[in-house]
């Protein structure tokens, strides 16, 4: 299923069983945010959502995907059940915008969110457009739970608050949450996490590097 943005355009799609097929961004406008897009209590049994370019802003939530990706620009990501079913080596949750700051949030938020492909994050995000708000999810993964490289250079915080992260099978390196690239006046909170792993690799709980804003950490419950 192809979507084309247009100025002003909005499309919802609602309780759609697919058995095969993604749902891919066609023919851009170019600008952000021109076109809506809510994909509302639908069952993706094969394929993903690729809608990440700049002129969409998309809404997922309350469905459920067993076999593909979500890529996004910008929207909510809200009480879905995603798992990409080993079919492909990339995220399962994927926010990518470089767009200057946007003054809006992409909220991802009580979702289960399972990547089932060894050395494969589960949700990336990569956005200077946004304000990330990462709550109340369930997340399983092979190499990092979130991995956030770049956040929008403003004073409004990032919060990752009440997640449960349990990382399995890889054997090498891994993380519950990699945060990299914090600039001057951004600050990522994370808190009330839970964070575990049962795979073999060294094991890295919270990591944070190349930070010149602020990271603040705290209640945290980090195990093995």
């Amino acid at each position: 299923y192809t979507i084309n943005s247009g100025v002003g355009r909005k499309i919802s799609i609602i309780g759609m069983k697919n058995l095969s097929g993604s749902i891919n961004a066609g023919t851009s406008s170019g600008s952000n945010k021109t076109t809506t897009v809510n994909i509302l209590d639908c069952y993706l049994s094969n394929g993903g959502i690729y809608l990440n370019t700049v002129d969409f802003n998309t809404t997922i939530a309350g469905s459920t995907m067993l076999g593909g990706r979500v890529y996004i620009s910008s929207g909510s990501i809200i009480g879905n059940n995603l798992n990409n079913g080993g079919s492909s080596a990339s995220e399962v949750v994927n926010v990518t915008n470089s767009s200057s700051f946007q003054n809006d949030t992409v909220y991802i938020v009580g979702n289960t969110i399972k990547g089932n492909v060894n050395g494969i994050t589960s949700l990336y995000w990569n956005s200077s457009a946004s304000v990330a708000y990462i709550k109340n999810n369930f997340i399983i993964h092979q190499y990092a739970g979130i991995y956030m490289l770049t956040f929008a250079n403003t004073a409004i915080s990032n919060l990752i608050y009440n997640n449960t992260i349990y990382g399995e099978v890889y054997s090498f390196s891994n993380y519950g949450v990699f945060i990299s690239t914090v600039p001057t006046n951004a600050i990522v909170e994370i808190m009330n996490n839970v964070i575990d792993a049962f795979n073999s690799g060294t094991k890295f709980g919270i990591n944070v590097n190349n930070l010149n804003g602020q990271a603040n950490a705290y209640y945290n419950h980090i195990d093995n």
